[in-house]
Order: structure tokens, then C-alpha cells, then sequence
């Protein structure tokens, strides 16, 4: 081996050792601790702030849709048809049921029509009562206006005690087409 070859050797061999070295200080260095997102409040005084932090509530309850969960059904104008609603909670409650139109061919829905000239709808029943780690179910039924517009629609099951909850909701997407 040449006196080149072997110089440009020793330096390789060092530069290696000088990452490794580096590279073991980088892994070895504390990972931070994750900060939560403070929230300011009303300070006591011009010059202070009182900082807290913002965590979310659990959800203390579980909503279950029957057979439209997560899907889009086909439905006629007209037409009435039933979902069954499950609701798991983890503490003791009375829940209030009810349902509002959200959306329509994904976008907000904003109407000066009356929801009732649109739908008619039933809880049965129309409240669930909940234990402690345990579940309830009612049946909604849902009757479309005859001349409903076709197209994609989104109903938000309402659950009420959101402040107990920690849940406002779940939602049901059909698609109103023409009868057949």
C-alpha cells in the first residue's frame, strides 16, 4: 500500500469514528417532555397571566348506528325507514334523543323550510336511561317528504347531556333517490 492510500485510509477511519461519536452524544441527549397547549384565563391583573392547561374530556358514552353506520344508504323519497341507535355509557344517565339535518350534497344545510315540511321523525323511545357500564337502544324512524330533493343528505342524532358525555352526537348519511 502507498503512502497516499494509506493516508486517505486513516483519515476515512477517522471521520467514521468522529460520526460515530457524534451520533452517540445525539442519541444519548434527553428526549423533551411533551408540553401541553396552555390556555390563557382572566388574569387577576393587567401585568399577570394565569396560564392552564387544555385537556379534553373522555367520552363517557359510545354511540352505535344500526344498519347505517358509517355507510350511505340508498332511500326513496317518501319512504320511511328505521335505524336502530345503541348507546353504551360508562355512568349513570338520562339521555335525550334528537335529530337535526346538517348537510345536504356535502355542504352545510341552511333552509328557511321548516324541517318538518323536509322529514317527520320518532324515538322509541324518545329517552335512554343508562347504567353504570351499560347500554341502551332506541329506534329512530324517519319519514322523507314525498317531494324531498334528491340528493346526499346528513342527519346528526343528537344525544344531549353533552356536558356529562362528553359526546354531542352521531351522524346518518342517505341518499334520497327518485321512487322506484
Amino acid at each position: 500500500m502507498n503512502k497516499k492510500t494509506y493516508m486517505a485510509a486513516i483519515i476515512i477511519v477517522l471521520i467514521l469514528i468522529i460520526g460515530i461519536v457524534v451520533g452517540l452524544n445525539i442519541a444519548n441527549q434527553p428526549n423533551p417532555i411533551p408540553q401541553l397547549s396552555p390556555t390563557p384565563t382572566a388574569s387577576p391583573t393587567p401585568s399577570s397571566t394565569i396560564l392552564e392547561p387544555s385537556i379534553k374530556p373522555f367520552p363517557l358514552i359510545s354511540i352505535s348506528v344500526y344498519p347505517n353506520y358509517y355507510k350511505m344508504e340508498n332511500i326513496s323519497q317518501g319512504a320511511t325507514f328505521q335505524e336502530n341507535i345503541t348507546i353504551t355509557s360508562q355512568v349513570e344517565t338520562q339521555v335525550p334523543l334528537n335529530l337535526t339535518l346538517i348537510g345536504y350534497n356535502n355542504t352545510s344545510w341552511i333552509s328557511s323550510a321548516p324541517q318538518e315540511e323536509l322529514f317527520n321523525y320518532t324515538f322509541t323511545p324518545n329517552e335512554l336511561n343508562l347504567n353504570e357500564n351499560g347500554s341502551s337502544s332506541s329506534i329512530l324512524t324517519i319519514q322523507l317528504a314525498e317531494d324531498l330533493l334528491l340528493g346526499r343528505y346528513v342527519f346528526y342524532i343528537g344525544v344531549g347531556k353533552e356536558q356529562i358525555t362528553h359526546v354531542g352526537g352521531n351522524t346518518i348519511n342517505v341518499e334520497v333517490i327518485a321512487p322506484r
